[in-house]
């Protein structure tokens, strides 16, 4: 016979973990049953009303009267209770449905395509004419502070595997005519980029926002995402949706399981949450993706405060329930976090900054005559450690970027400041302005020596970020992240004498195969490097933590790839750092410093330089392939490392 466990508070860290050690012991022994959908934890339900004993709730699509019934559907009944740790639980067996929020036709201002872009309002991916969701959030990469809108997996990924976002949702954006992939839609947002999750971690993906300007506050609510936090039962929240708008609902379970969700193999944890307001369904179809905002309670006026507990994924037919994915797994699976005004200023510059570049780009063509930077006023970066670029004449200002010494620059004028003379520079040789560097940090150079090199000395002296631009597609986006960080690539290349067209092209296909964003990044969780715990299959005892010489519990995410060329593993970063002198082993985060992340690409090319240029004189597909592998060890990427191979030779050569 079950008896009444005596669990701890469900809010507390041993509830929790009594609660998840039930579901999953539910799931392994009943959740290959045909009829079985999910598992929960919470009151038992007898006669209709909810008791004071706590139980496994056993999710099934159809409750069954009858033995004949179970042998025919090929299942087996629920015992009455099951053991967990030697503790026999009650079980409770519950009809319900899940769905994902995804779709339903409405006609209201959340459905129209908006500028700024904030949460609460439609979106959708190009490949999914009947389909729309909410963005939940805007927020910012952890590594490169790229702005993206964060939604559902379910709303912004496509059996199409079209990578374009749309918004509105093209459910809401009846004018829309496809105009083929290489010319984006009229309500075309960004490009989904980065990792995404569906499973136990959550159901959450991401699009980067290319040319649109974002407001942090959700509409609706007014407030913006600023923390993330852990649901806790009984706890009040608040979500501003695409379909239902603003609704309020309590907690009610904080850990719930439901397996093979709308038709797909994955598995999802949940949290459940129950109405305020019976007259008014607490989410409806579009909706995934909205977030779930934490609640004050001033009296009795629930107050939304800037913490964010969860992501709404889906609801139950029946229960009048909506799910959501666990904000905290969310954010970190995805290696983000909320957006800052900060992050939305340098937003706004990059757009202003690619703006400005667009007229700029020159064409493809066949042989293009050597790019010099002008003549007159060409001066170069003296400073050891380089120099800071900066947005105005200042010397602490919101954004700056560094200058390797040796950096060539174009000074349209120089102007004298409280803190000194400040010089106005082109980087690019277009008479348009970059910033502003101290002028104490700059030298004159002989201009006759630049124009002899930049007509018949290295390759290296032919690469300007509007000649790269092209290899990487002439993106927004991805123009401003040229402008910055090509400066410490070509910087880290001069370093170890990797000046012709061989070794920059291979330090460009690189950063194209790697990172096409031409960002430093971390390595992104996926199946290839974790199985339950990140990076777990670089850990120490593994056989692949083995060759990365990972010898202390927590190497495997402490040493994940970082950087351009994703340098990866405790040997690696030890090697590399006392090559460069650098504190990689103590400090692995410095390996995404774009001047650090420069270097470390240009250390890992030389250091296979002879067999690169063995690979490469092979010519063809199997040599190209036999570079690849010299630094990633396979031929992912290949088919954007070779673009970049081939275009690149009649651009720089």
């Amino acid at each position: 016979m079950a008896i009444k466990p005596k669990l701890p508070n469900e809010n507390t860290a041993s509830g929790h973990a009594m609660r998840q050690s039930a579901i999953d012991q539910a799931d392994r022994d009943h959740g290959h049953l045909p009829n079985v959908i999910g598992f929960g934890f919470g009151p038992k339900t007898s006669a209709g009303a909810k008791t004071d004993e706590e139980a496994i709730i056993v999710y099934v699509d159809r409750k069954f009267t009858t033995t004949e019934e179970i042998v025919l559907a090929g299942s087996r009944g629920i015992p009455a209770s099951i053991d967990v740790d030697g503790r026999q639980v009650s079980t409770d067996v519950v009809e319900a449905q899940f769905q994902f929020d995804d779709a339903a036709a409405q006609t209201t201002s959340r459905f129209r395509r908006q500028n700024p872009v904030c949460p609460g309002i439609s979106v959708g991916n190009l490949g999914a004419a009947g389909d729309a969701g909410t963005i939940g959030a805007i927020v910012a990469r952890t590594t490169s502070g790229r702005i993206a809108a964060l939604s559902c997996h379910h709303v912004l990924v496509h059996a199409s595997a079209d990578d374009r976002i749309n918004q509105p949702g093209r459910l809401d954006d009846p004018g829309f005519v496809d105009l083929g992939r290489d010319q984006p839609g009229p309500s075309n947002l960004g490009i989904l980029r980065g990792p995404r999750i569906l499973g136990f971690d959550g159901d959450a993906a991401l699009a980067v926002v290319n040319d649109r300007a974002v407001r942090r506050e959700i509409e609706g609510l007014g407030v913006a995402v600023d923390a993330t936090g852990d649901p806790k039962s009984g706890d009040i929240v608040a979500k501003s949706g695409r379909t239902t708008g603003v609704t309020y609902g309590r907690i009610v379970s904080i850990l719930e399981r439901f397996i093979d969700v709308a038709g797909t193999t994955a598995s999802i944890d949940v949290f459940s949450i129950e109405p305020l307001d019976s007259e008014k369904p607490i989410s409806g179809k579009g909706d995934s993706g909205a977030a779930w905002m934490l609640c004050e309670m001033i009296g009795s006026r629930p107050v939304v405060t800037s913490t964010m507990v969860g992501l709404h994924t889906g609801a139950s037919l029946g229960l009048g329930l909506a799910y959501a994915s666990f904000a905290k797994r969310v954010f970190k699976s995805l290696d983000i976090r909320p957006a800052t005004a900060d992050d939305i200023r340098e937003h706004e510059e990059t757009l202003e900054l690619a703006r400005s570049m667009g007229d700029a780009i020159p064409a493809p063509v066949p042989a293009p005559a050597p790019v010099p930077l002008p003549v007159a006023g060409t001066q170069k970066v003296i400073g050891r450690h380089g120099a800071r670029l900066r947005p105005t004449p200042a010397v602490r200002p919101f954004d700056d970027r560094l200058l390797p010494t040796g950096t060539l620059l174009h000074v349209r004028r120089t102007s004298d400041h409280a803190d000194g003379r400040w010089a106005e520079v082109d980087l690019e040789g277009d008479n348009l302005v970059d910033g502003f560097v101290h002028s104490s940090l700059l030298a004159a150079v002989d201009a006759t020596a630049i124009v002899a090199a930049a007509a018949t000395g290295s390759a290296i002296d032919r690469v300007t970020p509007a000649i790269v631009a092209q290899l990487f597609d002439n993106l927004p986006f991805v123009r401003a992240n040229i402008v910055r960080h090509l400066p410490p690539v070509l910087s880290g290349l001069r370093l170890f004498g990797l000046i012709d067209a061989d070794m920059v092209l291979m330090a460009l296909a690189t950063i194209k195969a790697e990172t096409a964003g031409f960002v430093p990044i971390n390595e992104f969780r996926s199946t290839f490097n974790s199985v339950v715990a990140d990076f777990d299959r670089y850990e120490t005892g593994t056989p692949v933590g083995a060759k990365l010489g990972n010898t202390r519990p927590g190497d495997g995410a402490r040493f994940r790839g970082r950087g351009f060329v994703q340098l990866t593993g405790r040997d690696n970063y030890q090697t590399i750092g006392d090559q460069l002198g650098l504190p990689l082993v103590d400090q692995p985060e410095s390996a995404n410093d774009p001047m650090n992340a420069g270097r470390i690409l240009a250390a890992f090319l030389h250091r296979r330089e002879a067999l690169i240029r063995a690979d490469l004189r092979i010519g063809g597909d199997v040599g190209l392939k036999a570079a690849r592998r010299r630094i990633n060890g396979g031929s992912h990427g290949f088919a954007q490392f070779k673009g970049v191979m081939e275009k690149g030779r009649s651009l720089v050569v």
